[in-house]
């Protein structure tokens, strides 16, 4: 993945969407491309920059699982100039991460890895053969690719 400013960022956010009011990184980054939280007039949306190819996988994984699990971020995908980025709607709720530097007690934080699970579950039961892509159609390699992209 190519790396730009967050200015780079910012101004590809902004022509994507001209009303936008407000944007900011979020606490806790991304671990491969640049994350944004875009305040618009009726919404907050995320927009993920990353490789073409984790970005497309996302979108199809995102729309084989909206009819089976109502929490799972539906995206959209977007290119400019050959960078490319994804968007969901913003949940307001806290990160475990944020839970656990307020301490969460381990009954809750049982059950967020139960519900984690629960949305593992569902995308194992994805067939490999239903993507359409010939890299990173299974966790393994999504992990290695992401690793590799970070180094």
């Amino acid at each position: 993945m190519r790396y730009f400013s967050d200015k780079f960022y910012v101004n590809i956010i902004l022509r994507q969407y001209p009303d936008c009011l407000y944007i900011r990184q979020p606490d806790v980054t991304g671990q491969v491309g640049k994350v944004f939280f875009v305040v618009l007039p009726t919404d907050t949306i995320v927009c993920k920059f990353n490789d073409q190819e984790i970005i497309q996988r996302n979108y199809q994984i995102s729309q084989i699982l909206k009819n089976r699990i109502t929490s799972i971020p539906v995206t959209q995908t977007h290119d400019f100039s050959n960078v490319y980025f994804e968007t969901y709607k913003y949940c307001p709720g806290k990160t475990l991460f944020e839970y656990i530097q307020q301490g969460i007690s381990a009954d809750k934080i049982f059950d967020i890895y139960q519900q984690a699970t629960n949305v593992q579950k569902e995308i194992s039961k994805i067939n490999p053969k239903e993507l359409n892509f010939k890299n990173c159609k299974y966790a393994h390699e999504t992990f290695a690719y992401n690793v590799r992209a970070r180094t």
